[in-house]
């Protein structure tokens, strides 16, 4: 086009046309593989089958990792002033935790990061 525009004419613009300005969203969907999806859902299926007839102990397992320092991606501030959250560091807490259609919960703590040994060993616990 070869015209310059303003910040303010294309704002203007963009809220005429029903835009806003805000965080962009990480979404998982656009990745989805509905083969697979299914295929996992059939074998859900057969493992109720199987804990519902007693052959199986069926439990869902999760895990989740904590960090008490802050994150603070941006904020609006004025010109010339500098505004801060306070931060200490700590340790990475991991939690995991497995439950079951029963709602029967077992929950595991510990600090830093997890590998597989530690799992293994939350799994050999005895429920």
């Amino acid at each position: 086009m070869g015209k310059v525009i303003s910040k303010s004419t294309l704002r203007a613009f963009l809220r005429l046309n029903k835009f806003s300005y805000k965080r962009i969203r990480k979404i998982t969907s656009l990745k989805k593989n509905d083969a697979a999806f299914e295929f996992f859902k059939q074998e859900l299926e057969h493992l109720k089958v199987m804990e519902d007839s007693g052959q199986i102990a069926l439990f869902f397992y999760d895990e989740m990792g904590l960090s008490l320092e802050p994150c603070v991606s941006y904020g609006w501030q004025p010109v010339g002033k500098t505004k801060g959250v306070p931060a200490e560091k700590s340790a990475n807490i991991t939690t995991m935790g497995f439950l079951n259609r029963q709602n029967s919960f077992f929950g595991y703590q510990t600090t830093g990061s997890t590998n597989s040994e530690l799992v293994i060993e939350c799994f050999k616990k005895p429920f």
